[in-house]
């Protein structure tokens, strides 16, 4: 929650958008971080918005898991997740390291229930939320 609060700091707090990638935009394999063609592609997308918005902005990266780890696991791996999407933002669009943060929610913040494959797919997710 430390870095949510410090994006509130550094910014006005006021979303300029939000961008969730999903398993079918930014795909993990198994117990992975790695950014797969298609998502690295996904990102570029995200890039180009983030570098037309005209004001100052700050990049919130979270990283989101199923249940099936442990939480602590699910933590690690949401962290994981979430700075290898900052480091390629970074990297390779030059946005500035200064401007985002990463926090991972782990398996806390579920955007379906967990009981079916599906429903897994949909919470093992990244969301980039622009703050100006």
């Amino acid at each position: 929650m430390k870095r949510a609060q410090e994006a509130g700091v550094l910014a006005k707090g006021k979303v300029v958008f939000q961008q969730t990638f999903t398993e079918d935009r930014v795909k993990f394999g198994l117990n992975k971080y790695d950014l797969s063609k298609d998502s690295q592609a996904a990102l570029d997308e995200f890039a180009g918005k983030v570098k037309g918005v005209n004001e100052q902005y700050f990049v919130e990266v979270q990283g989101h898991t199923d249940d099936t780890g442990s939480s602590r696991y699910n933590d690690e791996l949401g962290q994981r997740r979430a700075d290898a999407v900052r480091r390629y933002l970074s990297r390779q669009h030059q946005l500035p390291l200064n401007r985002m943060s990463t926090i991972s929610y782990g398996d806390t913040l579920p955007a379906a229930p967990n009981t079916t494959r599906a429903g897994r797919q949909q919470n093992r997710r990244v969301v980039l939320v622009v703050l100006e």
